[in-house]
């Protein structure tokens, strides 16, 4: 389900998952919108007077719309995407971002049409995630061939990258996870060409990393963490990384629960009480 803000081209991505009480509490809050949804949700919501739109209405009007003018290069604020924080303590938490705060990560991170002819990226993280926003314009900067699962599933996913020959997925640490529990006793995962697995969103288990590394050996890691807040990565622990702490002592290995470096032009510090903390203690992360 999506919600277009009037006036503001603001798109709101929000999670179907969420019980039906809490998914219109968010609606509320969103104020003035076109919602695009699911025929499952479109009926009760007209009844209650909201503007909506169905999914394949939606695909209709945006297959035959005009081409937009591009926005002057000295205007002022233009929104790009709210979505709403997990709620973990609390209620969600809407996070506004512009397009200049997506430009600038992609600008930073990305190189301008840089994928292979044959590079082929499979996407199952949602777009109410920033994660799924992120890896989405990533993709589409370096002109990749986008796969989109509506739904993730381990077994869906290993076949959708044997055939269809993925070079690039990324999932959160509950998916890989299933697609390891999912190859049970296999010795790998027969998938020759998937030259990179990125993760993040929440910690990943040292186990579950650990089999996963030993499952796809010719795949490299890359751990990507950041907050909706700073339009995703703000650090990467990346593949060279995950092989020597893998193949390391136990000092090594712990790197496996390492978010890695900054990214150029990031600023992190751990504090406590407003007081930076030396190394191997713990505090808030602090971001600039």
């Amino acid at each position: 389900m999506f919600i277009q803000r009037a006036r503001t081209d603001l798109i709101v991505p929000l999670n179907y998952r969420l019980a039906i009480d809490q998914l219109y509490r968010l609606i509320d809050r969103v104020g003035d919108a076109v919602i695009i949804c699911e025929p499952t949700y479109a009926d009760d919501l007209v009844g209650q007077g909201r503007k909506v739109v169905t999914t394949a209405e939606w695909d209709s009007i945006v297959r035959t719309a005009p081409v937009g003018e591009d926005a002057p290069a000295d205007a002022p604020q233009h929104f790009a995407v709210q979505l709403f924080t997990s709620g973990t303590t609390a209620e969600p938490k809407a996070a506004v971002l512009e397009h200049r705060h997506l430009a600038s990560y992609i600008l930073a991170s990305v190189e301008f049409a840089s994928a292979d002819e044959n590079d082929v990226a499979l996407v199952s993280v949602p777009p109410y995630h920033i994660a799924g926003v992120a890896n989405l314009l990533s993709n589409v900067f370096a002109g990749r061939r986008i796969l989109y699962l509506p739904a993730f599933d381990p077994s869906t996913w290993l076949d959708t990258v044997r055939t269809e020959g993925v070079t690039q997925a990324m999932v959160v640490p509950t998916m890989l996870a299933r697609i390891v529990e999912e190859l049970a006793e296999a010795t790998s995962a027969e998938t020759p060409t998937l030259r990179t697995i990125s993760y993040g969103g929440s910690r990943m288990p040292e186990t579950v990393l650990e089999r996963a590394l030993n499952l796809f050996p010719e795949t490299g890691f890359v751990n990507a963490y950041g907050l909706t807040e700073t339009s995703s990565s703000i650090s990467v622990l990346g593949p060279d990384d995950h092989r020597k702490a893998l193949e390391g002592d136990d000092q090594a290995r712990r790197r496996l629960s390492s978010v890695g470096r900054p990214l150029p032009g990031i600023e992190i510090e751990i504090r406590e009480d407003g007081r930076v903390q030396p190394p191997n203690l713990h505090g808030e992360v602090w971001v600039r």
